[in-house]
């Protein structure tokens, strides 16, 4: 027979080598025997799913044992390992828990996906993905040595447990590509050759190859690895639909300036006497102002009557300007009713009142009288003062709960 091999296995032990063609010749065999007994037509082999995959790349020596949750699976598993590596068929168990919740998975991933990772000694990683690389920056945090060491010491403590769980989260989120990793600057290069050799000695027992390049002019250290894969990221996130990946949305002001653009081009174009505006419910307020300040200056710039309506479900960049085809005599009546009760969101403090908080209905504002240490709960209002732009409300039972926080 012939074997490939591939440029993946440059730094792989002869005992990695023998149990890779092992495996493969136990799935020929396998595959040789399921042909014999099958009947046309009959799938004989397929690409490799998940727990063919786990078994091809996970199933070492150091594995104790392998729980699974239900009976179905434990079969389908059995089979494969039967056919790859029998001499794991005793680990294979049926956990009578949920695996899932027995491990506290959903946590961990949570954990897995965040930016920020803390170090045991206080310090922390701070990790970003770019379209070209990944940077990953160590920071001391909370820690702060003690007073028989100085900073040069904390510095180096960090950056030496930075750079064990540097390898761990590449192999955990499963990294690839050209990586920058920011140490904390160290002044002796005993100190970086120390780090340096942490982080290749914790990156040496990883089956993805990595080429650690050392450190630059600057003090970053570049490496590279191999992708193998999906990350982490790429199987479990997805681009924001808001910002389209960036990170970042417009602000209402920005928005605002295209909005107003339009309005006057449609207020220039048509000889009706009002115009209405869909936005987001944090434009709409932003056009509308305080007290409806911004909105009475501009029916007086563009000689209209303004409806001006929020829509939750409108991206901040997502607007509509159109002719209004409403009763005129409802642009001046207010949404609600003095003595009205309803519950809203206080979603922020008053920015000249910090007392008091603001709640929004649609791009509507609130003015919520000692609301202010409420900020991020529903609460139940009763309406005082309702004008065509604002209104004001007290809190309907100051004593009564149970009402949810947001979540």
């Amino acid at each position: 027979m012939g074997a490939i091999i591939r440029t993946a296995a440059a730094d792989a032990t002869e005992e990695e080598l023998a149990h890779d063609l092992k495996a493969l010749t136990r799935l020929w065999k396998w595959l040789l025997g399921k042909n014999a007994r099958a009947k046309a037509v009959t799938l004989l082999y397929q690409d490799l799913g998940l727990l063919q995959r786990v078994v091809r790349d996970t199933f070492y020596s150091d594995i104790g044992r392998i729980y699974v949750n239900n009976t179905a699976t434990a079969a389908h598993l059995a089979e494969i390992v039967g056919a790859i590596a029998p001499e794991y068929l005793p680990k294979i168990e049926v956990s009578p828990h949920d695996v899932m919740a027995l491990y506290n998975v959903s946590a961990q991933l949570k954990q897995a996906l965040a930016d920020k990772v803390w170090l045991k000694c206080g310090g922390y990683l701070v990790i970003q993905h770019m379209e070209a690389f990944t940077i990953i920056d160590v920071n001391t945090g909370k820690y702060v040595g003690d007073s028989a060491h100085g900073f040069a010491d904390v510095v180096l403590r960090t950056n030496i447990e930075a750079a064990q769980e540097v390898a761990r989260q590449l192999q955990l989120r499963n990294i690839g590509g050209i990586i920058i990793v920011d140490f904390i600057d160290m002044r002796e290069e005993a100190d970086r050759v120390q780090v340096l050799q942490m982080l290749q000695q914790a990156l040496a027992t990883h089956r993805v190859k990595t080429n650690v390049l050392g450190f630059t002019q600057l003090g970053l250290v570049e490496m590279t690895r191999k992708k193998n894969g999906y990350t982490l990221q790429e199987m479990f996130e997805r681009p924001c639909p808001f910002c389209g990946g960036k990170g970042s949305v417009a602000s209402e002001g920005s928005v605002c300036v295209d909005v107003l653009a339009d309005l006057a081009d449609l207020a220039a174009r048509t000889a009706e006497p009002a115009l209405f505006v869909e936005t987001n419910p944090i434009v709409s307020s932003y056009i509308i102002g305080p007290a409806g300040e911004t909105k009475a200056a501009l029916e007086r710039r563009f000689g209209k009557k303004l409806c001006i309506r929020g829509n939750a479900e409108l991206k901040m960049t997502e607007y509509v300007v159109r002719v209004f085809s409403g009763d005129l005599s409802e642009l001046d009546a207010a949404p609600f009713a003095p003595g009205e009760l309803l519950e809203g969101f206080l979603c922020e403090k008053h920015n000249a009142n910090k007392a008091d908080a603001i709640c929004r209905v649609n791009g509507y504002v609130i003015l919520v009288k000692d609301g202010g240490e409420l900020v991020g709960e529903k609460r139940r209002l009763r309406i005082t003062e309702a004008h065509q732009t604002f209104a004001c409300a007290e809190l309907a039972d100051k004593d009564a709960g149970g009402f949810c926080k947001k979540p």
